[in-house]
């Protein structure tokens, strides 16, 4: 009977002990899974930057570097854009921003707070039971009468858990020492080798109508009028700006550019249907069309327009191109108030006649 209270006591023993290593060896997994070495930052900020003066903007982000950056944890460099990664104090932060302005145009800057009291709390909580753990196998391993196979074992537990005291020791050390600094990742772009756009097309939806009028270069008799206007339904559907037109010119036949005898011309093209398709480009030095009032841009128009005589029943078709120059008005985020310059390019054997200046007006408001 007493050797079978001596292997109870000792199965009991056997199991708190591996109850214990159990439990290491849970935590030590949950370690193998933490979160990447970034994430024990309390503030972590990420800035985008493209510039038309690369080696200007990478001197002032370097001598920034040599003055606030803790440490610098990755640098990338090549003669199209630099890509650091550093530690900073949190209150350099704010220069950070005001640097930004002077490096070029900022595509993008976000920031993260996060509260790591939770973390560590619950670190420091693991701490004290692992040394709880650590004085009951040390009281189990002073008791008189223990066998040599249940010493092992108590050593082997007491190894084990020695390690993962130190384990939280040192990520204890290091969630104090990084809550105290922010993580930056800044990636300068040299605008001329890299596109000023993300890549991501933002669709909008913005009908509206356009009105202009066209300066023929060379008319001639039988063939085009002076002048021209034109009505036209304009779609407009990225923020780029892209857009559809649909609409028709047509001869202006009073007034001093167009005098009454020109009125009998019944062959003339008095009358043209045209659509097309056009985008528009922000310069890099005006605002990038980020104001809310005069956005200067250039663009182009092509399309086809069908050309109709003034009282005949023949029509034909030519494409046409147009570049452009133009300054919106007024933009927010619901209308825009826009109006350009363009050269009028008939790609067609009638283009000598039917080619010219031609200025256009437009309105459109968010759908």
């Amino acid at each position: 009977m007493k050797n079978w209270f001596k292997g109870l006591a000792a199965l009991g023993l056997w199991l708190t002990v591996a109850g214990h290593l159990a439990l290491g060896q849970t935590y030590r997994n949950g370690q193998n899974n933490s979160p990447e070495k970034s994430d024990l930052y309390d503030t972590q900020k990420r800035m985008v930057v493209y510039t038309a003066r690369f080696p200007e903007s990478k001197a002032l982000l370097t001598s920034f570097l040599k003055q606030y950056a803790v440490r610098i944890n990755k640098k990338e460099e090549t003669t199209e854009y630099l890509e650091v990664d550093f530690t900073v104090a949190p209150e350099h932060l704010g220069k950070l921003d005001s640097l930004s302005t002077l490096l070029g145009w900022l595509e993008s800057n976000s920031m993260t707070t996060v509260d790591k009291s939770a973390r560590l709390a619950r670190t420091t909580y693991d701490l004290e039971d692992e040394q709880i753990r650590m004085d009951s196998l040390q009281a189990a391993v002073r008791k008189a009468n223990q066998s040599p196979e249940a010493l092992a074992t108590l050593e082997k537990g007491i190894a084990r858990t020695e390690a993962t005291l130190r384990t939280l020791r040192r990520e204890l050390r290091s969630i104090g020492n990084r809550d105290s600094l922010a993580l930056v990742s800044i990636k300068l772009h040299d605008e001329i080798s890299v596109p000023t756009t993300s890549g991501k097309i933002s669709f909008v939806n913005m009908p509206g109508v356009e009105y202009g009028f066209l300066f023929i270069e060379n008319p001639k008799p039988g063939i085009s009028a002076k002048t021209y206007q034109s009505y036209a339904i304009k779609y407009m559907f990225t923020r780029g700006k892209s857009y559809f037109t649909v609409g028709v010119l047509k001869e202006v036949n009073t007034g001093v550019t167009n005098p009454e005898p020109e009125k009998n011309d019944s062959t003339r093209y008095g009358e043209m249907f045209a659509f097309g398709f056009g985008q528009d480009f922000y310069p890099k030095h005006f605002g990038r069309g980020k104001r809310k009032f005069f956005n200067l841009y250039t663009g182009y128009q092509l399309g086809l327009a069908i050309l109709t005589q003034k009282d005949e029943e023949d029509s034909r078709a030519m494409p046409t191109a147009n570049l452009s120059m133009g300054l919106e008005l007024i933009k927010t985020k619901h209308i825009l108030l826009d109006n350009k310059v363009s050269y009028f390019l008939p790609l067609h054997d009638l283009n000598r006649n039917l080619r010219g200046i031609m200025y256009n007006a437009s309105f459109n408001f968010v759908f």
